[in-house]
């Protein structure tokens, strides 16, 4: 048994007020994903590992490249707190984080 295809008529995406909704909030910015930051976001920061992502500030963001960065300098790795995947140096923080600038 196979499920019915939808049409486009069918979809609440297609739904007028959706829609509106949407368009009422293009403009609007996106917070810093740290908590007590009140700061507009700057870059989209996804690990590779599991695709975890956050927004972040550009304060917040070059907080999180040294953090990284020390962590694989003089720990010797570093550990996702999502997924457990650990990182060894010498790998880079591009080579664990994608970062898309917003």
């Amino acid at each position: 048994m196979s499920a019915p295809a939808l049409t486009p008529a069918d979809s609440a995406i297609f739904d007028e007020d959706v829609i509106t909704e949407m368009e009422e909030h293009l403009d609007e910015p996106i917070a810093c994903g740290i908590e007590t930051c009140e700061k507009e976001a700057a870059w989209r920061v996804s690990l590779r590992c599991c695709g975890d992502s956050t927004f972040l500030c550009t304060p917040h963001y070059f907080v999180s490249r040294s953090r990284l960065g020390w962590s694989l300098i003089w720990a010797g790795a570093a550990q996702c707190a999502v997924c457990g995947t650990v990182f060894r140096h010498p790998m880079s923080y591009d080579a664990i984080v994608r970062v898309v600038p917003l």
